[in-house]
């Protein structure tokens, strides 16, 4: 049976994430960190995903920018030596990984040195993709920043309080708060007459909706689309279900008929010790200019 590659890269993010998750997490900062009150940089949309150009040990890599992770992550293939093997487990199995040490990494103008990451088998994921994915941009090297994203454009900002136009004279149309839990930020959103909570997840190609949370929500708010599967890190498959949400209202906002992915997420709320009841991914971020500011905890809309 083909799978469609779309539920293919919903499983990119998430389960990296819910793999590395379980894993004790790199326990130092890099030894020397350069980081600019801002960098401005061009992005490749691969499906829903964010590719972007860095440099590992001064050599050019394919990264996707990957809020869902928590930390930088490396392609095996261009690891160093592991300090140690771990074993994680994902919606789709388990898999090893490695904790790593890299050298040097350019992200735009932010240079890390020696910076811990986990390392990690991307082969197969290379495969579905049919393009390099040499490793990810997580929350370890955007916290200190506002990360502004114009999928138009294919543009993304990283600004620090008053280094960007943004917020002085160009100001946003709305604003809402997030929480925090763990390196994700959570929203509020309402389906029919429930209120869910949403990480925001800029690795992931469609929303995901927890299994268990499907069953506080009307049948008549939703329409089903096809059962399908998703392929994770650890190259297992799990069966999903397509749906089309008729209203999703997140702030105010009302998002029609976006795609959500209805699938167990229980080990990424049990890993990181998350209540989150999903993902909202490319369809809700791509929607509208957003800004997610993690210092402020603050999420903007511009037009």
């Amino acid at each position: 049976m083909k799978i469609a590659i779309a539920m293919i890269l919903v499983a990119i993010s998430l389960l990296t994430v819910l793999t590395i998750g379980l894993v004790p997490e790199p326990e130092t900062e890099p030894k020397n960190a350069v980081l600019p009150e801002k960098i401005q940089m061009p992005f490749e949309l691969k499906g829903g995903l964010i590719f972007v150009k860095v440099a590992v040990n001064g050599k050019p890599a394919d990264f996707i920018l990957d809020t869902g992770a928590p930390y930088l992550v490396l392609s095996k293939r261009l690891s160093a030596k592991a300090t140690d093997t771990l074993e994680g487990k994902g919606i789709s199995g388990t898999m090893q990984v490695q904790r790593v040490v890299v050298p040097s990494l350019e992200f735009g103008s932010i240079r890390l040195s020696d910076a811990p990451a986990i390392s990690m088998d991307m082969a197969h994921l290379e495969k579905l993709t049919k393009r390099p994915i040499d490793g990810l941009i997580g929350y370890s090297t955007l916290k200190d920043y506002e990360l502004l994203l114009d999928y138009q454009k294919k543009t993304l900002s990283l600004f620090k309080t008053g280094a960007s136009s943004y917020h002085t004279t160009i100001q946003p149309v709305e604003e809402m708060r997030f929480e925090l839990q763990a390196h994700i930020p959570v929203v509020e959103a309402t389906i029919g007459k429930q209120t869910l909570y949403f990480g925001l997840d800029t690795g992931a190609e469609a929303n995901l909706l927890d299994v268990a949370s499907t069953a506080r929500i009307s049948a008549s708010d939703y329409k089903k689309g096809k059962a399908n599967h998703i392929t994770g890190a650890s190259q297992g498959q799990v069966a999903v279900q397509d749906a089309y949400m008729k209203a999703t209202h997140v702030n105010g906002h009302t998002y029609p008929d976006m795609h959500f992915v209805f699938s167990d997420i229980s080990h990424l709320n049990q890993g990181y010790g998350l209540r989150i009841d999903g993902l909202l991914g490319y369809p809700f971020l791509s929607a509208r200019k957003i800004s997610v500011n993690y210092p402020k905890q603050k999420i903007y809309f511009w037009n």
